[in-house]
């Protein structure tokens, strides 16, 4: 704790010396479940170790634990947080439910790192605004270097965020709620900014909240002072600018022209007082200047402020009134439009804001290959055509000039479930001089189907898809089949509606919702608008919100049903969540009703709909989450106010005299006793990949923020634990620190990435990552880092002096020195001493002068002493089947305490879930080839199906095959190659661990498109053809089963009594490279489970190759034991787990060797007596009987080698080549040998 208090004895709580703990055997891990600071829980265990050391022990032995009563904590009972209430269980419980509240700041937190005067004293300069291009402060300090920004250029496997900032491709669109670029252009699009200008932060300070910019200062509604997101803060501006009354003007003026103008409401108590006894027009009149400024400094960019004229604040009766003029310094601003009337205010030129142009000059020098936009008429670099953001800005269509609209609007494969679906998605195209889109010739298409049923909408016009569906929660159901819940426009109560009597041109029920298409948009653009006026000449459609308001509608049937009215505000609306419980089930009803902009665009592939129970199990989590907070709102908005985004934390200088005071825990972002302040760092984002061979390998990876001084100071450090199977998505998001605040400018900052193998300590490489930009105050840095092989090469180098240590070369080509245990700097010259725990990794020494420890598996804490014993504890309860159990870090907030990594033939969490199994046999008149797919397609509920693979090699006369597969799965189908397709099973449900037996006929195969359809249709363009694709299925039923095109593959299934076609997309060519993680050699195919996060791959052997990653070859070979068992053995499995034939071969070989050796050394025995080798034969015999036993031991070598090779990834290619070469050449040398000298006997 701070110096600055004097924390007074606790003779309150219990406490102990570590001696008397020993002596009633409490353990490290009892201290750590009690809630011990983590300092005493491992001095604690550092005291047990060193018992044996006379002189450790006896100091350490009387060091003190206090038994903290709660809400109380730390090493002497002496903080507690004001957030504590008894029902929370946990600090991440307390940390959660604080931050779901609205962050509602009274004041400023501000950047003072730089010297900014931005006017008033009372306005500080945001983070965000600091290369925003916008200048905040007079001097234009905050846009000072940024140019750099915009003339870096980014790799080619990266994407330019709009603010200059470059991340790796990987992070574009991947989640619309994570921003990786500063700016969020890397997840929305220019021309969606305008809605998102303001944000309202109710979460825990994050990355995605608290690392954002929101650049865009203006729009055709509002205008904002600051570039951050934070809408409260836009406020507080406002309010501070305001405040600051120019010195010539009276104090009754002022508060007169903020009351006129609209600055003040004119109900607000200030303006009914003021303006009480004379008007505001006659104080103004009274007692102002002609022109006032207002306010009294500047507005944006340091030089524009705005005048307010007499004549007009006292003319105009608006309840807003703009500013008369702009005022500005011109010789800043000369790209005006001339001739407009100009007055001089102050030095200043102003003039009045209608006479501003509408848009600016792009560009102020001239060249010949900038784009022109044809609707507003300015210029861009031709480097921001086609770059996914409207620069153009978007015409009365919604077009963009510098987009291609086939890039942005009409997908490369169109979205089979949005086909014929009522609803027009796709913008026109014109084909053959017709114009088509998803919804023109329909007429083979069924709207009721897979995709449309249950969903919400009407895709068929007479609802015939949703019969039957509307929500339980309703208490009125329709006795009959094929009927309609609505509301009578005669009772105003639900009626049941024939389907007949729906789209019949006529309405019979409130709101027209029985002839929806009366509301619907004619084009690709969807309406919110689905409530029709019955009885309306101007055929109007209203919103739900607006309803029970204002009558909109002349008959007034929007207000008619409505209960009595009820006092909602304003801005608030009948449908809004919190008027729930005062609707009545008709107004339930309506503001039930799906808006048509909410209807998806792109419909993913199903097999029907079906329920996530774990979402709703989440939700409901949430839910009693946020019930517990509400309970002291008003408490947590205090604190809130308090520490701005920390916690409001409590020292207790006196426990006994109950004598506190008050400070803030602030997260990484902020600084000072009310986090007040925005501090310097780095925002790091990483996600890591590896190649086939390490998915299973634990990793440590330590990542370090170092300058580039001798000394090679490590600022700040985090260290991550990785394992491919559980973080192969993950997206580690890390906070850096500067050790010094502010950051020396003078020094250059770069982020140092070591990996390691977390149980061997093996080290792999280093990454290096610089950060090129030392004005900037947050630097944000979003990459995607590739683990190398275990076959990759360290890199030496000698280009380094390395005193102590030794040179090695970063995977980015620079040289660093690892320094040897105990030193540290650039040249490894500075001697230190390391304090981790003798079975662990020293890897260096922080600023703060504390050792930096990579922990063995089973031991965690910042010097590793502690020890994690939940993979020991209770093997029953961790990982079933002989998985490996890796317990989870003690430092991350998971509801599990371990993973597992399975063996092969089991999966889920535990390992408990036996693979499914499917067993084939073909019909006798199918020819079956050497190698086949096995392709499986798995239906995701609202997203994207997935595609895994596996293959199978077919013995000569096998006439069955036998398949395993560990994720669940919807569709499997083999693949022959050359595109020939055989469907094996289509289930609506996956069915785990399930057993299938089939047998695969002539009926199964799947043909091509064109073999069904006739020419014509074949000709057709692709948007028109797929709409015939329904007639195989209708008119082949049952002898097809299943079809494909060049970008789909289809099946018929039965739905309603009828035969209809399903189709998922497929790339049939595609490269199985396993995108670019493929670990097979000698050009193999890679085949995986899965297109994201594989678990496992499989080398596709081209001819005469054979091996787990196809390294051995037969080629200028006869047949040999590597060629016979190659292809059986399973790498990184057990011997007891691989396939019987290498079980067998193993059992045998054991036999063979000893039986063999036994022989040999009794023959040696028996032809090394002097009397049998009086004749040659005797000598002949001896000398055979020696071979035979070196071909036994060579033989023994090479069997073993080839098994260890296979099943551990043997990597030394050097002793692979040469145990290749050498032992095949001895063992034949020998054995001819041995066969010549029997020749001889």
């Amino acid at each position: 704790w701070s110096s600055k208090w004097i924390i007074e004895e606790n003779n309150l709580d219990q406490k102990f010396t570590f001696n008397q703990l020993y002596k009633q055997n409490i353990t490290s891990q009892q201290l750590y479940l009690w809630s011990a600071p983590m300092d005493v829980v491992e001095r604690y265990q550092f005291y047990l170790n060193h018992l044996s050391i006379s002189n450790q022990s006896s100091f350490m032995a009387t060091q003190l634990f206090y038994n903290c009563t709660l809400p109380r904590f730390g090493p002497l009972c002496q903080y507690s947080l004001d957030t504590y209430i008894s029902h929370n269980s946990s600090l991440y419980e307390i940390i959660y439910d604080f931050y779901q509240h609205e962050y509602n700041p009274i004041n400023l937190t501000c950047y003072t790192h730089l010297e900014c005067n931005r006017g008033p004293s009372s306005i500080c300069l945001d983070w965000t605004e600091i290369c925003d291009g916008t200048l905040d402060c007079q001097n234009g300090i905050d846009e000072e270097f940024c140019g750099q920004l915009h003339f870096s250029d980014c790799e080619e496997n990266e994407y330019q965020c709009a603010n200059g900032q470059c991340i790796s491709k990987i992070f574009l669109h991947d989640n619309r709620n994570n921003f990786e670029c500063l700016d969020r252009t890397d997840e929305i699009w220019k021309n969606m900014r305008n809605s998102l200008l303001f944000l309202e932060f109710r979460s825990e300070p994050t990355f995605a909240t608290e690392d954002i910019a929101c650049p865009q200062r203006h729009d055709q509604i509002h205008m904002k002072l600051t570039s951050s997101c934070l809408s409260k803060r836009v406020k507080i501006l406002e309010k501070l600018l305001l405040n600051d009354k120019p010195i010539e003007v009276s104090d009754d003026c002022w508060i007169a022209v903020k009351c006129q103008s609209g600055i003040y409401d004119r109900l607000d108590p200030r303006c009914i007082i003021h303006c009480s006894k004379r008007t505001c027009k006659e104080i103004i009149n009274q007692t102002c200047l002609d022109m006032l400024p207002v306010p009294a400094g500047t507005i944006v960019f340091g030089h524009i402020f705005f005048i307010y004229t007499k004549e007009d604040l006292i003319k105009s009766n608006a309840r807003s009134i703009s500013p008369s003029y702009v005022c500005y310094n011109d010789q800043l601003c000369d790209e005006f439009y001339p001739n407009k009337s100009l007055i001089s205010f102050k030095n200043a030129t102003c003039r009045r804001p209608a006479d501003f142009p509408l848009h600016f000059k792009s560009f102020a020098f001239a060249r010949d290959d900038l784009f022109k936009c044809t609707t507003t008429n300015i210029c861009i670099s031709p480097a921001l055509v086609k770059d996914e953001w409207c620069q153009c800005g978007l015409d009365q269509y919604t077009f963009c000039d510098d987009e291609d609209l086939n890039d942005l609007y009409i997908r490369k494969h169109i979205s089979f479930g949005t086909i014929c679906d009522g609803f027009t998605e796709l913008i026109p195209v014109t084909i053959d001089g017709r114009s088509e889109t998803d919804e023109t010739e329909c007429e083979y298409w069924q709207c009721n189907n897979t995709y449309t049923r249950c969903d919400g909408f009407w895709n068929c016009f007479n609802g015939a898809d949703e019969v039957d569906c509307y929500s339980s929660s309703l208490s009125f159901n329709c006795p009959y089949q094929y009927y309609h819940i609505c509301v009578s426009p005669h009772t105003h109560q639900f009626m049941c509606l024939p389907l007949g009597k729906a789209h019949d041109d006529n309405i019979d029920c409130i709101g027209g919702t029985d002839e929806p298409k009366l509301c619907r948009s004619n084009d690709y653009r969807s309406s919110d608008k689905n409530f029709r006026c019955i009885n309306d000449t101007d055929k109007l459609c209203i919103k739900p919100e607006d309803l029970c308001y204002q009558s909109h509608c002349q008959d007034r049937t929007d207000i008619q049903f409505c209960d009595n009215p009820r006092d909602i505000p304003i801005h608030s609306t009948i449908c809004d969540e919190q008027y729930e419980s005062v609707r009545s089930e008709v107004e339930n009803f309506f503001c039930a009703r799906q808006f048509d902009t909410n209807k998806p665009t792109v419909v993913h592939f199903s097999l029907g709909k079906s329920t996530n129970s774990t979402n709703q199990i989440t939700q409901q989590h949430t839910n009693e989450m946020i019930l517990h907070s509400s309970i002291r709102q008003t408490t947590i908005q205090q604190h809130q106010q308090r520490c701005h985004r920390g916690l409001p934390l409590r020292i207790w200088l006196n426990i006994d005299q109950n004598l506190t005071i008050a400070a803030c825990l602030c997260p990484p972002r902020f600084y000072g006793n009310m986090c007040q302040y925005q501090n310097q760092r780095v925002s790091l984002t990483l996600r890591f990949q590896t190649f086939s061979d390490s998915r299973r390998t634990l990793f440590a990876l330590i990542i370090l923020l170092i300058d580039d001084s001798n000394e090679r100071i490590i600022h700040s450090s985090q260290q991550l634990t990785y394992i491919y199977i559980r973080d192969c998505q993950t997206k580690f998001n890390i906070y850096l620190l500067y050790s010094t605040r502010p950051k020396n400018r003078t020094k250059n900052y770069f982020i140092h990435i070591d990996i390691y193998e977390k149980i061997s300590f093996t080290y792999r490489r280093s990454f290096l990552i610089p950060l090129k930009y030392p004005f900037l105050p947050v630097h944000r840095i979003a990459v995607q880092l590739n683990i190398p092989r275990t076959n990759d090469r360290q890199e030496n180098c000698l280009d380094q002096p390395c005193i102590h240590g030794q040179c090695i070369r970063y995977l980015n080509d620079k040289s660093f020195c690892q320094c040897y245990h105990e030193w540290t700097g650039k040249y490894c010259t500075i001697p230190y001493r390391c304090t981790c725990s003798s079975d662990s990794l020293c890897i260096g020494i922080s600023s703060n002068n504390r050792s930096i420890c990579i922990c063995p598996r089973h031991k965690w804490g910042s010097q590793c002493l502690l020890h994690n014993t939940i993979c020991y504890s209770n093997q029953n309860a961790t990982c079933q089947n002989n998985g490996k159990c890796i317990p989870i870090d003690e430092n991350i907030i998971s509801y599990k305490s371990f993973i597992c990594i399975c063996p092969k033939g089991f999966s889920g969490e535990r390992c408990e879930i036996v693979d499914s199994k499917i067993i084939l046999s073909f019909h006798k008149d199918i020819i079956l080839p050497q190698i086949m797919f096995v392709h499986f397609i798995r239906a995701i509920d609202n997203g994207p199906h997935e595609n895994g693979s596996t293959f199978k090699t077919i013995l000569a006369d096998q006439k069955s095959v036998t398949i395993q597969w560990p994720h669940p799965f919807h569709v499997a189908f083999l693949d022959f190659f050359n595109n020939s397709y055989y469907l094996i099973i289509i289930q609506n449900k996956y069915n785990p661990s399930a057993r299938i037996i089939r047998t695969i006929t002539p009926l199964d195969h799947c043909k091509h498109i064109s073999e069904i359809l006739n020419e014509t249709i074949m000709k057709l363009h692709p948007l028109r053809r797929i709409k015939y694709y329904q007639l195989p299925c209708q008119k082949r039923s049952p002898l097809l089963s299943c079809f494909y095109d060049d970008n789909h593959f289809c099946f018929c299934n039965d739905y309603d009594h009828q035969r209809l076609t399903n189709c998922f997309e497929f790339n049939h060519g595609i490269e199985h490279n396993c995108f670019g993680q493929s670990n097979c050699e000698n050009d193999a195919h890679c085949l995986q489970d899965k297109a994201t996060c594989p678990q496992t791959s499989i080398c596709v052997c081209p001819k005469c190759f054979y091996g787990a990653r196809c390294q051995f070859t037969s080629n200028l070979f006869d047949l040999s034991l590597d060629a016979i068992l190659g292809y059986y053995i399973q790498p990184r499995i057990n011997i007891k787990h691989q396939p019987s034939i290498v079980q067998v071969s193993v059992a045998l070989t054991i036999i063979i060797i000893i039986a063999g050796i036994t022989d040999s050394v009794l023959s040696i025995i028996t032809f090394g007596n002097k009397e049998s080798r009086k004749t040659g034969c005797g000598l002949y015999l001896l000398t055979s009987s020696i071979i035979t036993l070196l071909i036994m031991v060579i033989f023994a070598l090479k069997f073993w080698i080839l098994i260890i090779a296979q099943i551990t990834y043997m990597t030394n290619q050097s002793f692979l080549k040469f145990q290749c070469i050498s032992i095949d050449f001895f063992l034949r040398i020998g054995l001819s040998m041995d066969q010549w000298l029997n020749a001889c006997v």
